[in-house]
């Protein structure tokens, strides 16, 4: 029988979420991505509740965009989507007659979509996990747990994450013509990008450029648990001597690829002593990689080899002598690390990887 793919996910049209801090760019990237590799049959994406899209919003030649919004007013219209959209995706899923369904992620959005698929007769569901799943207390942590793991398979972007029996690994996804190497010396331009808080390395990263008036950072991104008026506030007293930090803020896909590309050197500094960074899904950091930056992170990664990155303690000072270092480093030796970066990306982190992945699950 001829695989018949479905996949629900959970993205915007990409002007739409360029434009809303809401939406998570990398996650809506991400299942752009995998959406271009698996080539399904059906595209079912049920928009944010938090979102009103607008009226002119129309479902494309690959996606069905389902939010069936009749302008109540705020909570009204988060329970009346809830059920509707719901309804809506339910019935596109029977039409279709999909024998596997690909779902990305498992949230309270999409859970009795979830159910439905796992009552669903000869069909095969699996799970994309690009976040932790099944630990936790909670009655929410043990349902999503429960229904992980009555799935015929899943993927998970952490290894961390053990959801389900069968499961896989591909902890990113870049297309093998992204993958390239610099063959320059290390600039003086650093970047820090994603999730901006404390927590994420704002303030860490915000310290150790305030003493570094010969180094320039570059931040842009969308701000966790905190506001833009906050991360705009602390930048300005940080850069107040020196004016060597800018805060760029959200930025489109195409902003940011110029932005990678102007800079050497990439901070991921997520705070180790937190516990909720131990399922991280580390897309900019392969984002970053592909784009042949040297990373620094204050975390080490089960499914990246310590030595692709650069780690770093989680402090100021030890942060500000790790960049100097990178600086200071023989162009050959930057080469070489580059192009280690670069094997490994091409035979674990390309799309067709995660292909080969996916197709390996969904027949087994």
């Amino acid at each position: 029988m001829r695989r018949r793919l479905a996949f629900i996910g959970c993205l915007a049209p990409d002007l739409l979420a360029e434009q809303d801090p809401a939406i998570s760019q990398a996650a809506n990237l991400y299942q752009r991505k995998v959406i271009s590799i698996l080539k399904p049959d059906l595209t079912i994406s049920l928009l944010p509740l938090s979102m009103r899209p607008p009226t002119t919003l129309r479902d494309d030649s690959d996606t069905i965009y389902i939010s069936n919004d009749i302008g109540l007013p705020l909570l009204l219209h988060r329970l009346w989507r809830a059920f509707a959209d719901t309804v809506t995706a339910i019935i596109a899923l029977v039409r279709s007659r999909a024998n596997v369904a690909a779902i990305y992620n498992i949230d309270k959005q999409n859970v009795i979509v979830l159910c439905a698929l796992l009552l669903m007769p000869r069909r095969r569901t699996i799970l994309i996990a690009a976040d932790n799943i099944g630990t936790g207390v909670g009655w929410w942590h043990r349902l999503s747990g429960f229904l992980a793991g009555r799935c015929h398979a899943a993927v998970v972007l952490n290894s961390n994450v053990r959801c389900n029996r069968r499961q896989m690994t591909s902890p990113g996804l870049i297309r093998f013509a992204e993958i390239h190497v610099r063959n320059v010396c290390i600039g003086r331009k650093v970047l820090l990008s994603g999730s901006l808080g404390r927590t994420t390395g704002l303030d860490l990263a915000l310290e150790a450029f305030a003493d570094m008036p010969d180094f320039e950072l570059l931040i842009c991104g969308r701000p966790f648990r905190c506001s833009d008026d906050e991360i705009r506030t602390k930048v300005a007293k940080s850069s107040s001597k020196h004016g060597n930090i800018c805060y760029l803020g959200l930025v489109s896909n195409v902003e940011h690829a110029r932005i990678r590309n102007c800079c050497d050197v990439a901070l991921s500094l997520r705070n180790p002593s937190e516990s909720e960074h131990d399922f991280n899904f580390p897309s900019k950091i392969i984002e970053y990689l592909a784009d042949s930056m040297i990373v620094i992170s204050t975390l080490r990664y089960r499914d990246i080899p310590d030595y692709l990155l650069v780690h770093s303690p989680f402090d100021a000072s030890s942060l500000t002598g790790m960049i100097r270092r990178i600086h200071a480093m023989p162009h050959n030796e930057v080469l070489q690390h580059r192009y280690k970066v670069a094997s490994f990306l091409r035979r674990q982190a390309t799309l067709e990887s995660f292909r080969r992945k996916f197709d390996t699950l969904a027949h087994g």
